[in-house]
């Protein structure tokens, strides 16, 4: 995958503006990472870098040299973090996230057994590496287009009968299945794109996909790479057209049959949550308002330039 990044400039007035810009992306991008206390390796730094443009090792490198003289970063056992923030045990984190995708390695495989389900990505703080122990696991699910209640029901018995399904009284190592989307509804609302989300969509961690449904995802909200450009990929040959994929009258009639018991039953409760025939989101706990807030707290505390 061919990458390019900008250039660093030569003559000294322009060079210094660069400079500036790519200390400024440092800056922002550990100030995001704070609100988690969460440190990050040269990796996670250089890849999901809050930046409009690519930037390069070499300019990245210099840049965190230079924050590092200055005070403003910290540098301790390979991890990079605002100075005067206390951080989380990222090895501990690490550990506990990769432990609890692998302990359900066995649930995720029974899911992928749904005929209809097209992808499923782990999201939220394991995707980030950043989970305890017995911290439940959000999912993020897309599923053949026009069969998103079916497939909704199939995973909910799924979990329920492998006592895995994650409820108010017992979160505990449950699994939370709490985005549906289908590939009629690929794109992003505009009205709900945000960094947060677009940090979401690049760190999830993929446990099921099938026909390239996560780079048909990618690139049907390639405004992700406006808030991340290190992370921007080659997905120009992937194709986001649906093939036809729905036969079987008995299945549309019964997704039909199934949507309008399940939102009926659904509408007792609802309170913030999304349900229509393309998506389900069920945002009760949806912390996207709160980090971003904290997020911008943080830039004002610390002076620095969004």
């Amino acid at each position: 995958m061919k990458k390019h990044f900008i250039n660093t400039p030569k003559d000294r007035q322009t060079q210094r503006k660069f400079y500036s810009e790519v200390e400024k992306a440092i800056k922002r991008t550990l100030a995001y990472r704070s609100i988690f206390n969460y440190p990050l390796n040269y990796y996670q730094l250089s890849t999901y870098l809050i930046t409009g443009k690519k930037i390069g090792n070499k300019a990245l490198r210099k840049g965190l040299k230079k924050l590092e003289k200055k005070g403003h970063i910290k540098f301790e056992n390979n991890l990079y973090s605002l100075s005067g923030v206390k951080n989380v045990n990222w090895e501990e984190r690490k550990n506990s996230s990769i432990s609890l995708i692998n302990v359900h390695k066995y649930i995720f495989d029974s899911l992928k057994k749904v005929p209809w389900i097209k992808f499923i990505g782990v999201t939220g703080a394991t995707a980030a590496f950043n989970a305890h122990d017995n911290d439940d696991i959000d999912v993020f699910i897309i599923s053949q287009k026009n069969r998103l209640w079916i497939t909704r029901l199939f995973v909910t018995m799924i979990l329920k009968s492998l006592n895995k399904y994650r409820t108010d009284k017992n979160p505990i190592q449950k699994i939370c299945p709490n985005i549906f989307i289908d590939e009629n509804k690929m794109e992003w609302d505009k009205d709900k794109r945000s960094l947060y989300v677009a940090h979401e969509i690049l760190m999830m961690h993929p446990v099921c996909d099938k026909q390239e449904t996560y780079f048909r995802f990618v690139k049907n909200n390639s405004w992700i790479f406006d808030h991340l450009s290190n992370c921007r990929m080659d997905i120009s040959n992937i194709n986001i057209e649906l093939g036809n994929s729905n036969s079987g009258f008995l299945v549309n009639i019964i997704e039909k049959i199934l949507m309008n018991v399940q939102l009926m039953y659904m509408r007792r409760k609802i309170t913030e949550e999304i349900a229509t025939k393309n998506i389900i989101h069920f945002n009760k706990n949806d912390w996207s308002y709160k980090v971003l807030k904290d997020y911008s707290n943080i830039l004002k505390k610390f002076n620095f330039e969004i």
